[in-house]
């Protein structure tokens, strides 16, 4: 009798552990597919001109560092740009660490491409490339607003922008089945800026993103 029941429990224990891995699969699956087939739709319709190759993505300037016994932190101002080269949001704060860096995600998908700024991270060293999490400032946050992606200028249409938001969700989250053919990370390091200068992120002639001094 004994025997029956523990059978049973572990018969239905089994049922449910492969019952879960069953839900867990299906959900993740179902998570890439949907945001792959919602970016691809979104990259079809979206018209070729609000493609985020602009001149400009992000205006720095770095205040300085502060030194304590709890660590390092560095402080700046960062402004994001719009395809029409318009200020769009402003981040002022201090990061933990001795340097800052920017990641931009780059999404090339049917022929189209488009960059997105991705997050500011500060680093304790130059060659540091996995910070802590509380070092990490995300940027979406600032440019997709109410179903809209802001980084689309003043004259792009609601449905532009709401198909640029659809590109730039796909684009920064992870979407684990398709990251590794369709994205690429993209690191500036600002070791190099001088306290009290302005400097822009932008894309050179070669197609590759650049920091200069304004």
């Amino acid at each position: 009798m004994k025997n029956s029941k523990s059978k049973k429990w572990i018969a239905l224990f089994i049922i449910l552990f492969f019952s879960s891995i069953a839900i867990i699969s299906i959900s993740f699956i179902s998570y890439n597919i949907f945001g792959f087939y919602s970016c691809s739709n979104a990259v079809q319709e979206i018209d070729r001109n609000i493609q985020t190759n602009t001149e400009e993505y992000l205006r720095i300037r770095l205040f300085g560092m502060t030194y304590s016994e709890d660590g390092n932190t560095v402080s700046g101002n960062f402004s994001i740009m719009n395809t029409n080269g318009n200020e769009i949001a402003v981040i002022e704060r201090s990061w933990n660490g001795s340097y800052l860096a920017v990641e931009f995600v780059e999404l090339n998908m049917q022929d189209k491409s488009f960059i997105f700024p991705l997050r500011i991270y500060g680093r304790n060293t130059i060659i540091e490339n996995h910070p802590d999490k509380k070092k990490i400032t995300t940027l979406d946050k600032y440019y997709n607003d109410a179903g809209l992606c802001l980084l689309a200028g003043v004259y792009a249409s609601p449905e532009n922008k709401r198909n640029l938001y659809k590109i730039s969700r796909f684009a920064v989250k992870r979407h684990l089945l398709f990251d590794h053919k369709y994205k690429k990370i993209i690191t500036v390091d600002l070791s190099s800026c001088v306290r009290g200068v302005d400097y822009s992120i932008v894309k050179n002639r070669n197609g590759q993103l650049e920091l200069i001094e304004l």
